[in-house]
């Protein structure tokens, strides 16, 4: 139908091509998504992609994402996420929950970029080592009217 609204899209990017290991619990630099790559379009899906050193349980099978705003004034920048900070929290990314060593991916979809510049942080809030390895990536997309 004429004037439907449909999503449009942006190449994927590459936040974190080969993130350092991370342990359950910890919190990890996922990559800055830079104004460039987004600023003709309202959101993103992340995409997260790695192994894990053991199997996952079915409980605890997610990472949380929390986005941390740069240049907020002038070249200040929000405080980096902590286990004290956790600010910014824009949702999680869930895994199978598979045997120890299979790839695993998992997509956070329409993460709001209405800011400027943003850098991602990934927690690992499952019950096992993410190995090193793994990638956060990024699809801008916005919605338009269709022809």
């Amino acid at each position: 139908m004429a004037n439907e609204a449909i999503w449009t899209t942006l190449s994927q990017a590459t936040l974190q091509s080969s993130g350092a290991s991370a342990a359950s619990t910890a919190i990890v630099s996922g990559g800055t998504l830079a104004t460039s790559m987004h600023s003709l379009f309202s959101a993103v899906d992340l995409v997260l992609t790695g192994t894990m050193a053991a199997s996952i349980a079915s409980t605890s099978n997610y990472f949380a994402v929390y986005a941390r705003h740069l240049n907020i004034d002038g070249t200040a920048d929000a405080p980096v996420p902590s286990a004290s900070i956790k600010a910014k929290f824009v949702g999680t990314i869930p895994f199978a929950g598979s045997s120890a060593s299979a790839a695993q991916t998992g997509i956070l979809e329409n993460v709001e970029t209405s800011w400027a510049d943003v850098e991602f942080y990934v927690e690992n809030l499952t019950n096992a080592t993410l190995n090193a390895g793994w990638t956060l990536k990024a699809t801008p997309k916005t919605l338009e009217p269709s022809a």
